[in-house]
């Protein structure tokens, strides 16, 4: 999974996503967690973090830290920190998280991808509610450790109730090969109800079930690419934004065990 740049308002700034290891065995770091319980029932957090994928805490396994509620299946950005002290956690399988102390933590909606409804068209002399950036998704090849969920970062302009964002794809274009190894797909994404009033840039985040797609398109004796380019209108332009494809290998079933 790719670092990224990380537009959360709760920050108050851009921040880069990257880990600060201490040189006595000890870090601090952010990352989104997607939280599970392991083989032997311990909750846990499989992260973003390369220097921490997998994470625990006693707030985490208590089911509450501070105010946020701790829940199976939800996503999390959490900030956090270890040291050696603090050692690790068995969790089956041949599998250890770290024991961290968590300094904040925000939850992350989730969504799912609209597969058979297109993006509304948007009335021609109308404005539609506009994005000040989205970051390129972060997720995981596999379908296990994420359930094919894609964290997509973006930036806004207004309260600190973030807007809803809804994710249509689009129909397939006449230039796919049924028989290829690869297909374009193509999704737009758009503020279904607006942020909170207010002027402020600010920033969040939103989960995305993109498991539809793994469905529609993973086959059993062969890999197949998904080059996927999201469509979005940007502030200071006029005309909708195209992202670069992003690139998601389905592993052939009859190898991966997915």
């Amino acid at each position: 999974m790719k670092k990224l740049i990380l537009f959360l308002g709760v920050i108050g700034v851009v921040t880069l996503m990257t880990s600060c290891i201490n040189g006595d065995n000890s870090y601090t770091d952010q990352a989104f967690a997607y939280i599970d319980f392991s083989e032997n029932h311990t909750i846990h957090g499989r992260t973003s973090s390369f220097r921490a994928p997998l994470i625990t805490s006693n707030g985490m396994r208590g089911g509450m830290i501070g105010q946020t509620s701790i829940n199976w299946g939800e996503f999390y950005f959490f900030a956090f920190s270890w040291e050696e002290a603090n050692g690790t956690t068995e969790l089956g399988e041949n599998r250890r998280a770290d024991n961290v102390n968590v300094s904040s933590v925000i939850e992350i909606p989730r969504t799912s991808l609209r597969m058979s409804h297109p993006a509304p068209e948007i009335p021609e002399g109308t404005t539609p509610p506009l994005f000040r950036a989205i970051g390129t998704p972060q997720f995981a090849g596999d379908s296990f450790y994420w359930n094919d969920h894609w964290m997509f970062e973006f930036g806004y302009t207004g309260g600190e109730i973030p807007p809803t964002v809804v994710f249509y794809k689009r129909e397939i274009s006449e230039g796919n090969n049924a028989n290829s190894n690869s297909t374009n797909i193509d999704i737009d994404i758009r503020i279904e109800s607006p942020a909170s009033s207010g002027t402020q840039p600010r920033g969040h985040a939103v989960a995305v079930n993109m498991s539809q797609l793994r469905t529609e398109f993973q086959q059993p004796n062969s890999d197949h690419t998904l080059n996927i380019r999201f469509h979005f209108y940007r502030e200071g332009q006029t005309a909708i934004h195209t992202s670069e494809p992003v690139r998601w290998v389905l592993t052939r079933t009859s190898t991966s065990g997915q």
